[in-house]
């Protein structure tokens, strides 16, 4: 709407070297020659990007969110990096999430520091992970998914 035009315009008159980014412009597309430089959705599939921007697009293509790596789940990475080679309007993506969310606390036994999840605060008891879905646990440390990240990756030296 009107707020969401304002802002980009706002950041434009700030810098206008950055893009700008508004993924609701994809359900809704009255305003989507005021705002957002880029096209983009969630977790979109490489084919369907794939088949935006072999359509002359005017605008180019941001991953603002995939590749939820909840568990060791980056399978198929590999069918979006090569995206890049194919186009050069493909701008890559924001894996969800990087790093898991914990936070520090003094454990009550042990006065020891620990990381505690959802669940660890006396709420509702669940199975639930999804603060647990990075590419590396919360104090930094990688996991598995990551190998498979960096080597493709690495791939790009720019």
């Amino acid at each position: 709407g009107d707020n969401t035009v304002a802002m980009d315009q706002y950041f434009k008159s700030v810098d206008d070297s950055r893009l700008t980014h508004y993924e609701g412009i994809f359900q809704n597309r009255v305003d989507e020659d005021r705002m957002s430089d880029v096209e983009s959705r969630m977790y979109a599939s490489p084919a369907d990007i794939k088949e935006y921007l072999s359509n002359n697009p005017k605008k180019p293509y941001l991953n603002c969110e995939y590749m939820h790596s909840m568990g060791n789940s980056v399978g198929g990475f590999d069918e979006y990096v090569h995206l890049y080679d194919e186009f050069d309007t493909y701008l890559g993506g924001f894996i969800w999430d990087y790093i898991d969310q914990a936070l520090y606390v003094t454990d009550e036994v042990t006065g020891k520091q620990v990381l505690r999840y959802g669940g660890d605060f006396d709420e509702r008891h669940s199975d639930y992970e999804f603060s647990g879905d990075g590419i590396v646990f919360a104090n930094r440390q990688p996991k598995p998914a990551i190998q498979e990240v960096s080597y493709y990756y690495g791939r790009y030296d720019n």
